[in-house]
């Protein structure tokens, strides 16, 4: 038994960093560049290894999916109790989630996203893991959010257009930073999230 779950856990590290390399690739080079020769050459592993764990880059690439989603699933809820007890969860949270958008996690999924446009198999598979974030975060953010705001009528769809906006504007990012207009969509936010109307400040 000892035998058999060392070598499952080399199994499960091997897999781990074939996974890593590949955000890392997409992150770093992007889709085009992110080859399965590319990707074993950062994990420092053998093309015989990638092909026992993921005998195509489309294989592959679905594990990156699935470990973009398992992270940030882990963030959100080992965030929720510091975001809870802070002197404003409403904005805190607004901030985590421009920070996701900001880091090597949000582009590598960006690189992935405009690769499913054009590839079915892997549209498939990215909107399912979509929707299953999205319904991750909508439930952890009920938990931190204030009941009176998680409670109000409208707060779904003010969450849903807090995360249209920060993923907007993480894409301006791409080609210019402007912290000025970033801190003013992050209050925007926070005004949409506390059922404020933009003029009553929010932020």
């Amino acid at each position: 038994m000892v035998g058999v779950r060392r070598q499952q856990d080399r199994s499960r590290v091997t897999r781990e960093r074939l996974v890593q390399a590949a955000i890392e690739c997409l992150a770093e080079v992007g889709y085009a560049g992110t080859s399965t020769n590319a990707v074993c050459e950062r994990a420092g592993l053998s093309r015989g290894a990638q092909l026992h764990h993921f005998p195509s880059k489309h294989e592959l690439l679905v594990g990156a999916v699935e470990h973009l989603l398992l992270s940030q699933i882990a963030q959100i809820r080992a965030d929720i109790d510091v975001v809870r007890n802070a002197d404003d969860p409403v904005r805190a949270v607004v901030e985590r989630i421009w920070a996701s958008f900001c880091g090597q996690l949000y582009y590598a999924a960006a690189e992935l996203w405009m690769a499913a446009r054009t590839d079915p198999a892997l549209h498939a598979t990215v909107y399912s893991v979509e929707r299953q974030l999205g319904h991750e975060i909508h439930a952890a953010f009920h938990d931190i959010f204030p009941a009176q705001v998680g409670a109000a009528p409208r707060f779904d769809t003010a969450l849903n257009t807090t995360i249209y906006l920060l993923r907007g504007l993480a894409m301006t990012r791409i080609l210019r930073a402007d912290p000025a207009e970033e801190d003013r969509v992050i209050a925007l936010c926070v005004s949409l999230l506390k059922g404020e109307s933009p003029s009553d400040g929010g932020g």
